[in-house]
């Protein structure tokens, strides 16, 4: 049974348009699939990029210090955007903007940044209508963004609290967090040795220098 018939055809001269057709259509096949996977590629590291510098920021000395004043704010009684509040529940708006803009991986998003975005949402919210009464469209990509990460904790199986009462209890925790981490930065800068109780010297010699 013959499958494929070459007889009478060219490969050279008269007849032997169709290879040379064939081949073009092979090459830019070929190329449009190298110019997709570098495209595909680049956009990746785009994002991956921008993850990093969102990571770096929401863990970096001024956003420590931001978060723990917003957190003081909040304990001192305050149902208004202070500079904190403010600076933080945008910084939730802008990743839900990315992520919902395709600038930012949703996986990544979700991964990194779901479960604080939770967290600070439940000591947000007992502001927020007093908030939305001043600006009705505070911090919506942000709630939006929450029914995507709930959903996807849902179907990974993580169960966490994010109650009211845990807020309660997780506020003042935090608080002591992140003046300890600010210490420790500042030490960091000033050259502080932490000091530690000492045990004392007994008749054995010192440990030889590695």
């Amino acid at each position: 049974m013959t499958i494929f018939n070459t007889s009478g055809m060219a490969i050279f001269g008269p007849g032997s348009e169709w290879l040379w057709t064939m081949a073009q259509f092979v090459a830019l096949a070929i190329t449009g699939l190298a110019i997709f996977r570098q495209l595909r590629a680049q956009a990746w590291a785009n994002q991956f990029s921008l993850f990093r510098q969102y990571s770096d920021e929401f863990n970096g000395e001024l956003m420590i210090r931001t978060k723990l004043n917003a957190l003081i704010d909040l304990s001192e009684g305050a149902r208004r955007l202070t500079p904190s509040i403010e600076v933080v529940g945008q910084f939730f708006d802008n990743v839900a903007s990315g992520q919902d803009n395709g600038h930012m991986n949703s996986r990544y998003a979700w991964e990194e940044f779901g479960g604080v975005a939770q967290r600070y949402w439940s000591v947000f919210e007992p502001i927020l209508s007093d908030l939305r009464a001043a600006d009705p469209a505070i911090w919506r990509s942000w709630e939006r963004w929450l029914v995507d990460v709930r959903e996807r904790d849902r179907r990974a199986g993580k169960v966490d609290d994010f109650s009211q009462q845990r807020a309660a209890l997780w506020i003042p925790e935090s608080i002591a967090y992140y003046i300890a981490r600010l210490r420790f930065e500042q030490d960091m800068k000033t050259g502080t040795i932490p000091t530690w109780p000492i045990p004392e010297l007994g008749a054995s010699p010192a440990p030889a220098a590695e």
